[in-house]
C-alpha cells in the first residue's frame, strides 16, 4: 500500500510539474551554429540558428543562448533576419523567452534596423504602422505603411506589394 501511494503521489508530481517541462537543451547541429555564430563571427550560422522552420523542434529559442546569437547577428555582424528576431522577441514574447520583457519601442527599434539591413524587412516596419492606422486612424500612420510596404516592395518582396495595394 504505501509503495502504490507513494507512485501516486509521484503521478500527481509528475503531472502538476509537468513531465515535458525541461529546459530545452541545444542539439549537435545547434551548437555548431551557435559557435560558428558567436566565436567565429558568422552572420548566416547566427541566421541559420535563429530559423525556426528548420531547428526549433524542442523550444531551443527560448534559451538565453539564442537571444545572444540574435543580439549578436543584428548588432554585431549586421544580419537583418538576427535583427527581425530581436524585434519578435521584444514584440510580446514571439518567440517566448524569459530573458527578455516586451518593449514595443525596442521592437520597433530592430524591424527597422532590419529595413536598413535587407529592403525585404521593410515590410514589418510597413506592419508596424499599418497596426498602428488600423488602431488610430491617423494618415500618417497610413503614410508609413505605405513607405515601408513600398520599400520592401521595389526590392521585389511581392507579398509587400500585395499589402501596398491593399491599404492604399
Amino acid at each position: 500500500m504505501k509503495k502504490l501511494l507513494t507512485l501516486y503521489v509521484l503521478a500527481l508530481t509528475c503531472s502538476a510539474v509537468g513531465i515535458y517541462d525541461v529546459e530545452p537543451t541545444l542539439n549537435e547541429e545547434q551548437i555548431k551554429l551557435y559557435d560558428e555564430c558567436i566565436k567565429e563571427n558568422n552572420a548566416k550560422s547566427c541566421e541559420n540558428y535563429l530559423d525556426t522552420r528548420n531547428y526549433d523542434k524542442d523550444g531551443y529559442l527560448s534559451l538565453k543562448e539564442s537571444l545572444e546569437v540574435a543580439f549578436k547577428g543584428c548588432d554585431e555582424l549586421k544580419n537583418a533576419y538576427s535583427c527581425h528576431m530581436v524585434a519578435n522577441y521584444y514584440d510580446e514574447g514571439y518567440p517566448p523567452n524569459k530573458f527578455i520583457q516586451d518593449n514595443k519601442e525596442k521592437s520597433y527599434e530592430y524591424k527597422l534596423k532590419a529595413c536598413e539591413i535587407d529592403k525585404d524587412f521593410c515590410l514589418f516596419v510597413g506592419n508596424h504602422y499599418n497596426i498602428k492606422y488600423i488602431d488610430t486612424k491617423d494618415k500618417k500612420d497610413k503614410k508609413q505603411a505605405l513607405k515601408y510596404y513600398k520599400i520592401a516592395c521595389d526590392n521585389g518582396y511581392e507579398y509587400s506589394c500585395e499589402k501596398y495595394k491593399r491599404i492604399k
